[in-house]
């Protein structure tokens, strides 16, 4: 059947289309639609079709093909399809088209494309993490912030729900996000958001509604939290760390206040300074605790001046108030700070001034000395040249200080001298820090002046001498000198016994009847004459000298020479000696006769010599060798408890030589780092667990081998080699300690022996302070160990150390309790946290009762002051429940662990971790 040409022609024109018959050379023959410029403006019978199409059709002649055609509205699109030529048309049709115009629909495609690449390019130009999804989780769209967040580029995330991109734990938090939103139009969360490599990134998100194409969204907007937490990680570890400073800093006071100047921080240094504890000072008015009355309103001016924008406060020296009432003079400066809430704070770093200001005193009084004093005083340096001198010295020799300063004392040398004079005068001075003696100088003027003088050598913390002081006077002057032409016999002026010359003399004489005279030299040191010194002045001193010396001399006949060394040291030169017994007998006479108190200035003392006795011919041939002799026997009389006397004796010789060669060794071995720590457990007696570990000090020397502490240490001691080896240990202990800590350790007190030479010679504040900083380790961490003997010669400066030492906030304990002299009243005085119980009470529990009463009574005493107790030495079963039974708080010994390598005790630490989580688990 034939379709109409009406019908065909509405249809085609309903559609927009228009039927095309061409022939063989694409020539239109004839066209079917009402207005065809309307839908295809070239489609004109007899004109050829346009080329983009002819070409489109000949490339694809079994498929419709799309055209782009510019015209007068613009570019069109029209979609031309094949049919069928009708063979019996005449002529014949070789190609039949429909070409439909599919403009208007292009467009709306188009159209939707653009919005799409606009709202893509839009998020990705947004900064944060930006996404769009539907209630069911579904992503619609993926900004390039999630693509670098995540690792997944948005077609791998297309389809996919928004919670595959979380972490697993923080789903459930997502889906109750999604729900509120939904109810209330908008959230906000905080979760993890997982990276394809499987690293996790903390993001804070803002959801809300949105309406995209016609269908409810959600839009999500998120921030990185990674730089602002990493930022608040490093801001809290500097407050801590600066915090741990100005908690730990033992001389500087740091208080802070808030604008009502009420207390807000207050540091340990801040309650030694002031006496208030940290509790006592919080929420009070900086006015009410630390300013003296006079200057409350003038200080409360200038510090609300100050927070309202006027001139900030001057660092100044300042007399403030402690909770006594005493003066504090303090160096304070401030500062005016806002904290993160935008509040202002002022700080305040106060100096305690009143050490300095008692040396300025001392200095301002030993300056008057050096000017008024009438005797020649003379100062060099190592190197021996004149630093400075007083205006006495320029009476005495005529010099003025133009003359001498920057020159050798030699230009002063009379000639009078030879080298072996200077050689043991040097010897002396290097040995023993001191020389006394005549000495003959040249005078400005040409004449030779015999003088009395005293030289002492300063000595820095590493025994090395600073400066050498000389103080002489003229001994010509005053009738002292016998015969100016032959040997002086000099008499020292506060005990009236002749100088080291005479006895020499007296000696010498002595043994000038050859080779069958006999005779013996003694040297008497003062025992504990320092502390004395220290606690009761020097004045008192003086008059214990005097009476020492009269009791002495009523022990000895009248041909024995006592003559004053120096200081506290007296040499007793006793001719003609029969036998050992008498020398014996006159020794054990004086250690008797010192046994009696003495009564001076109203105060009742016993003192004790310990005496070093050396033989002629036994011993030496002259003065110098028996006095060589005699100080070593004197050395060991000190080492036997004092209190005693010792003779020389060939085994002794050979023990000096050993220990000088052993504290050559020992130094040597120190630099070239032959040292090491071993650490001990110490255990907790309730939960069984490690609490604590004591640094004991190993040498492996490679000639000697391993050399035991009980050996190297009184060598250290005697030779002041402890205050560095003491340093040493306590830093490398502190180290180690914090080394654990970094491993993931749980938190241990590390126990550090100190000894009395540390504190006689040296600062040991300022070194367990610069250890503590240097190393990080918390000072509750640092436990350090004394002994009784330390206590109870105490002068007054120890407890003073150790009271700064706990100002740090480490922990004191006492060493081998119960073996020294134990006194109730130094547990009361000195701060005290632990008492350590000798292992020779632990050793004989249940076979000793007298040791077990002892160290029951101990036990009580430690819980009766509050004080912990630990026992050491503990290798037995039977010892270790005896003392859990009496309470004992901790223990050490071998049944718990031998001392061990830094490794060794790390590897036991988690070794007993992991037998806790499992019986825990």
């Amino acid at each position: 059947m034939t379709i109409p040409r009406t019908l065909l022609t509405a249809t085609l024109s309903a559609t927009r289309s228009v039927l095309l018959l061409c022939d063989e050379d694409w020539r239109i023959v004839e066209s079917f639609t009402p207005s065809i410029e309307d839908v295809f403006d070239r489609a004109v019978p007899g004109t050829r079709l346009p080329e983009s199409m002819e070409a489109r059709l000949r490339a694809s002649p079994d498929a419709d093909v799309e055209v782009v055609l510019d015209g007068a509205r613009g570019p069109q699109w029209y979609l031309v399809s094949r049919l069928p030529p009708d063979p019996n048309a005449r002529p014949a049709h070789q190609h039949v088209l429909m070409v439909r115009d599919i403009t208007r629909q292009k467009r709306q495609e188009l159209s939707l494309v653009n919005d799409a690449e606009f709202s893509q390019r839009l998020i990705d130009s947004l900064p944060g993490l930006v996404f769009l999804f539907r209630p069911d989780g579904q992503l619609l769209l993926w900004n390039a912030g999630l693509e670098e967040a995540t690792g997944y580029r948005r077609e791998e995330v297309a389809q996919h729900s928004v919670l595959d991109y979380f972490h697993e734990q923080a789903r459930d938090t997502v889906r109750e996000q999604i729900d509120h939103v939904l109810r209330h139009g908008q959230g906000q969360n905080e979760g993890l958001l997982r990276h394809r490599t499987g690293s996790l990134q903390p993001v804070y998100f803002r959801t809300r509604l949105f309406a995209y194409r016609g269908q409810t969204c959600l839009l999500g907007v998120g921030t990185d939290m990674s730089p602002f937490k990493e930022a608040a990680a490093r801001l809290e570890e500097s407050e801590r760390r600066f915090r741990a400073i100005f908690e730990q800093i033992p001389n500087i006071a740091v208080q802070g206040y808030n604008r009502h100047r009420e207390v807000i921080y207050w540091n340990p240094a801040s309650e030694s300074l002031y006496g208030y504890r940290h509790e006592e000072a919080l929420g009070r008015k900086l006015e009410d605790l630390i300013i003296p009355e006079p200057m409350r309103e003038a200080v409360v001016g200038f510090i609300t001046g100050w927070a309202n924008g006027g001139p900030a406060i001057p660092a100044a020296e300042l007399d403030l108030q402690r909770k006594d009432g005493s003066v504090a003079p303090v160096f304070s400066s401030h500062v005016m700070i806002r904290n993160t809430r935008n509040e202002l704070e002022m700080y305040c770093l106060d100096v305690d001034l009143s050490e300095l200001r008692h040396t300025q005193r001392q200095l301002h009084l030993t300056d008057t000395m050096f000017r008024d004093i009438r005797a020649g005083i003379m100062i060099t340096g190592p190197d021996n040249l004149i630093i400075t001198l007083n205006p006495a010295f320029t009476e005495i020799l005529g010099y003025s200080a133009e003359e001498v300063v920057g020159k050798e004392p030699r230009m002063f040398a009379s000639g009078r001298h030879d080298g072996a004079f200077f050689h043991e005068l040097w010897q002396t001075l290097q040995s023993t820090g001191v020389w006394q003696g005549e000495i003959w100088n040249r005078h400005h003027n040409g004449t030779l002046v015999p003088l009395w003088m005293s030289i002492s050598a300063v000595r820095e913390g590493t025994g090395d001498a600073s400066h050498y002081v000389a103080i002489f006077t003229d001994i010509g002057q005053h009738g002292l000198v016998e015969n100016p032409s032959g040997l002086p016999a000099l008499h020292d002026r506060l005990t009236g016994l002749p100088d080291r010359a005479l006895a020499a003399d007296r000696l010498a004489r002595t043994l000038a009847h050859g080779e069958r005279a006999s005779a013996a030299l003694m040297v008497l040191d003062l025992d504990q004459f320092t502390q004395v010194n220290e606690r009761f002045g020097h004045a008192f001193g003086d008059r214990l000298l005097q009476a020492a010396v009269a009791r002495v001399q009523d022990c000895i006949g009248h041909t024995a020479t006592l003559s004053r060394r120096e200081g506290d040291a007296f040499i007793l030169v006793l001719p003609d000696v029969r036998h050992h017994g008498e020398v014996s007998a006159i020794a054990e006479n004086i250690i008797v006769r010192m046994a009696e108190p003495i009564s001076l200035d109203e105060q009742t003392l016993v003192s004790s010599f310990s005496i070093g006795i050396a033989l002629h011919p036994e011993n030496g041939r002259d003065f110098d060798e028996l006095l060589a002799g005699a100080d070593i026997a004197l050395r060991h009389a000190k080492v036997s408890g004092r209190n005693t006397y010792r003779f020389l004796t060939d085994g002794m010789n050979t023990a000096a030589r050993e220990r000088l060669q052993l504290q050559n060794e020992l130094r040597a071995g120190m630099q070239q780092g032959e040292l090491l720590l071993h650490f001990q457990p110490q255990i907790d007696m309730i939960s069984g667990l490690i609490v604590g570990a004591e640094a004991l000090v190993r040498w492996n020397s490679p000639t000697r081998g391993t050399v035991s502490p009980a050996r190297f240490i009184p060598v250290a001691e005697e030779s002041g080699l402890i205050v560095p080896l003491g340093e040493w240990v306590l830093r490398e202990a502190c180290r180690q300690a914090q080394q654990w800590r970094a491993q993931g350790l749980p938190d241990l007190t590390v126990a550090v022996n100190m000894s009395t030479v540390q504190f006689q010679h040296g600062d040991p504040v300022e070194s367990v302070s610069r250890a503590l900083i240097e190393t990080g380790l918390p000072a509750g961490c640092l436990e350090l160990e004394l002994t009784e003997s330390m206590l109870a010669e105490d002068s007054g400066q120890l407890l003073t150390s150790l009271q700064r030492l706990k100002a740090l906030g480490l922990q004191l304990a006492i060493d081998d309790f119960g073996t020294g002299h134990s006194n109730l009243a130094y547990l009361k005085k000195f701060p005290i946290d632990k008492l350590k119980i000798d292992q020779s009470f632990v050793r004989d529990i249940g076979n000793d009762a007298d040791d077990s009463a002892v160290l029951r009574a101990v036990i009580q005493l430690g819980a009766s002051l509050q004080l912990s107790t630990i026992a050491e030495g503990v290798e037995t079963a039977t010892q270790l429940e005896y003392l859990r039974s009496q309470g004992c708080s901790q223990v050490q010994g071998y049944l718990m662990g031998r001392p061990m390598t830094a490794e060794a005790f790390a590897a036991l630490m988690r070794e007993s971790l992991g037998v806790l989580k499992a019986a825990t688990a």
